[in-house]
Order: structure tokens, then sequence, then C-alpha cells
């Protein structure tokens, strides 16, 4: 299988243009919609890392431990939509 023929830099740049372009608007229905299905214990977990994210105003790693089926992607997906 033939490699692509454009420069890396081109790959990069139209990701980057990609990852910027979204509405905000929707965003902001996605997450109002979803912070009301998150279960007690999700919305506990959801509401101090959110704290911890405003107050230090930094990216540090957080980490969920939970049995499988129990809305770690879920809430993963919410936070990230959120920052």
């Amino acid at each position: 299988m033939p490699g692509l023929k454009r420069p890396a830099a081109n790959i990069i740049n139209s990701d980057v243009q990609r990852e910027h372009q979204f509405d905000m608007t929707s965003l902001a229905t996605f997450v109002a919609d979803k912070e009301q299905l998150l279960p007690a214990k999700q919305r506990n977990a959801y509401d101090q890392i959110n704290a911890y994210l405003l107050q230090h105003n930094k990216m540090d790693p957080f980490f969920l431990d939970a049995p499988v089926g129990k809305g770690k992607t879920f809430l993963i997906s919410l936070i990230l939509a959120c920052i």
C-alpha cells in the first residue's frame, strides 16, 4: 500500500483545524443533557474533578477505577466536553 504523499505538517494542521471546528451551543446542550443522567456517585466524581480543574487551572491526570459497565467512559466523555 503506497504511503501518503503529503507532508506530515499538513496532516497535523488539518487535524488541528478539525478539532477546533465545533459548535459551542451543541456542546453546551450535550453537557446539560448528559449531566442530568449522572447517578449520584458519578455526579460526585464529576463535580470534584471539574472543581479541581477550575480551581487549579491545569490538567492533571485522574484515574477512575470501577468495574466494567459502571459508566467510566460516559463520565470521561462528559468531563472532556466540559474542558
